[in-house]
């Protein structure tokens, strides 16, 4: 069965839907992900320190599909997927209600509500299940649009790595963000 949001409609842009990845999924996830990693203020990673391949992502889509408190997103219009939106619950005992997040969306549907729409989703998701009660997120000190969307769907910020990012010959700081939902 495919939980599927019902489509979003824009007036300039088409629709496009948000839904959990399937397994199905996995080649065309890894070809959204081998281009959103060619831009380099996207990840804390660059596409050639990842492993990248259609038979890894078709096992973590599987383990994340039945791991009640993990789930991945895809945004997609005319079936190319346009954003992702990972979510990983801590590994230990001791942070098991934490879970956090990684979210990109492709450079040309930035600014068009692929991000809300993905952040809202997983937000009713988590709401839905027992334990859970924090997100957590890192994001570049200069992804400005980014850092507005987290704050505006309740995150806070909790701290700042500074200089904890080298990126084209100058440092910036990672902002630690989170929503508590207790």
């Amino acid at each position: 069965m495919v939980d599927v949001q019902e489509s979003i409609e824009l007036n300039d842009t088409g629709s496009f839907r948000v839904r959990h990845a399937l397994v199905e999924d996995a080649h065309k996830s890894v070809t959204y992900l081998e281009d959103i990693l060619r831009d380099p203020m996207s990840s804390i990673a660059d596409l050639d320190e990842m492993l990248l391949d259609v038979h890894r992502q078709r096992e973590h889509l599987r383990r994340v599909n039945v791991h009640p408190h993990a789930c991945a997103l895809i945004a997609e219009h005319n079936n190319e997927v346009i954003g992702f939106l990972s979510l990983e619950p801590g590994k230990r005992r001791k942070i098991k209600h934490v879970v956090e997040i990684g979210m990109s969306v492709r450079e040309d549907w930035r600014g068009r509500g692929v991000g809300k729409a993905l952040l809202d989703y997983v937000i009713r998701w988590v709401s839905e299940r027992e334990g859970i009660r924090k997100f957590t997120l890192n994001v570049f000190s200069e992804n400005h649009a980014a850092i507005k969307l987290y704050k505006g769907a309740g995150f806070v910020v909790e701290g700042r790595l500074a200089d904890q990012i080298h990126l084209n010959g100058h440092y910036q700081d990672l902002v630690l963000m989170a929503l508590n939902l207790k």
